[in-house]
C-alpha cells in the first residue's frame, strides 16, 4: 500500500497544480449548485484530487506506522513511537513556517501544490532506496493480480522475533519477491556472482542486504571450501536476528553452481547447532506439486514451509 499512496500524493497535487483556475474567475460556488451538478466540471476535479490525496495519505502513513510498530522491540517501543510523534509534530512546525515562507516569496497556491507534489516524489524515491522490501512486495502483489496466483503455505513456521536461516529451491527471477511478500520480516538472500566487486554485486549488497559468493571458488561441489566471507558475514547476520535465505542450484547444469549454496549450508549447520537457530525448507512450486503430491492449488503458485531446529 505505501508505493500506491507514494503515487497518490504526488500525482493528485500535481494534478491540482497544473489546473487552470482562470476558468473558475467569477464564479460563485454553493452547496446547493454543488449538489445539482450545476458546477464548473473543474470544480469536481479539485474535489476529487482533494479526497484522493486523503485517501493516499491512508495507504501511505498506516503502515509504516504498523510496520513501525510491528518491527520494533518490545521493550522500547513505547519509546520509539513517543519519538516519532515529536518528530511529526517538529516537521508539521516546520511545513508551516516553509509554506509561509514560500507564500512571502510569491508562489500561489497552485505552484505551491506542484512543490509538494516535487517534495513527494523526492521523499518516496529516497524511502524505496532505503527499504527496497516495499518495492520486492508491491511488485509480488502486482504480479499476483496480473498474472500470477500465489498461495503460501505454512508461513507461521518463519518466526516473528530471531534469526532463522530459510533453505530454497530456485524457480526463477520471482524467487526473491515471492519469498520477501511470504515472510513479514525482511529477508537477506543469498546470490552468487563471478565477480562479487562488482557494480551489480554491490547495488544487491547494499540495496537488499544480500550476501554475494563466488561459485568458482566452489568448483568441487558440495565437497568444496565454502567462500569464508560470505560464511561469516551470514553468522553475522543471524547473530543479529535475521533472516537469512539461501537457494538451492541443483537443478543448474554449471558444476560449479550446483552445489555452492549447500556447501554453504553444510559449513553453517556447526553454527546453527550452537546458536539453535532454526532451519526452514522453502518449497516454491510452479506446477501445484508439493513434496511428490499433486495438491488443489486452483492454478495457483505454491510457496510451502517446513521446520526443523537445532538442538
Amino acid at each position: 500500500m505505501v508505493p500506491f499512496g507514494a503515487i497518490g500524493l504526488t500525482v493528485f497535487p500535481l494534478d491540482i497544480g497544473l489546473l487552470d483556475y482562470s476558468l473558475l474567475e467569477g464564479t460563485t460556488l454553493t452547496i446547493a449548485g454543488l449538489l445539482s451538478n450545476q458546477a464548473e466540471p473543474l470544480i469536481y476535479r479539485i474535489i476529487f484530487d482533494v479526497c484522493g490525496m486523503g485517501l493516499a495519505g491512508s495507504f501511505y502513513i498506516v503502515p509504516l506506522y504498523a510496520l513501525l510498530q510491528h518491527r520494533t522491540a518490545a521493550e522500547t517501543r513505547s519509546q520509539v513511537i513517543a519519538a516519532n510523534n515529536i518528530t511529526g509534530s517538529i516537521f508539521m512546525v516546520v511545513s508551516a513556517l516553509v509554506v509561509s515562507g514560500l507564500y512571502t516569496v510569491g508562489l500561489d497556491t497552485a505552484e505551491l501544490f506542484l512543490v509538494l507534489a516535487g517534495l513527494n516524489a523526492a521523499t518516496a524515491v529516497y524511502l524505496f532506496v532505503a527499504q527496497p522490501e516495499f518495492v520486492l512486495r508491491f511488485g509480488a502483489w502486482t504480479l499476483g493480480l496480473s498474472r500470477y496466483r500465489v498461495r503460501y503455505l505454512g508461513r507461521s513456521n518463519v518466526p516473528r522475533e530471531g534469526a532463522c536461516l530459510l533453505y530454497s529451491n530456485r524457480m526463477s527471477w520471482l524467487d526473491w519477491p515471492i519469498i520477501t511478500a511470504a515472510c513479514e520480516r525482511p529477508v537477506r538472500f543469498v546470490f552468487e556472482t563471478t565477480n562479487a566487486g562488482g557494480p551489480r554485486a554491490r547495488l544487491l549488497a547494499r540495496w537488499f542486504g544480500a550476501v554475494p559468493v563466488r561459485p568458482g571458488e566452489m568448483g568441487r561441489g558440495m565437497e568444496g571450501e565454502p567462500h569464508e566471507q560470505a560464511v561469516r558475514e551470514i553468522e553475522r547476520a543471524l547473530s543479529a536476528g535475521q533472516i537469512v535465505c539461501l537457494f538451492n542450484h541443483l537443478g543448474s547444469y554449471d558444476p560449479a553452481r550446483r552445489g555452492t549454496q549447500a556447501a554453504l549450508a553444510v559449513a553453517l549447520e556447526p553454527f546453527l547447532a550452537d546458536t539453535r537457530v532454526p532451519s526452514i525448507a522453502v518449497a516454491l512450486d510452479p506446477k501445484s506439486v508439493v513434496e511428490g503430491k499433486r495438491v488443489d492449488t486452483g492454478g495457483r503458485r505454491v510457496i510451502k514451509t517446513n521446520t526443523t531446529r537445532h538442538t
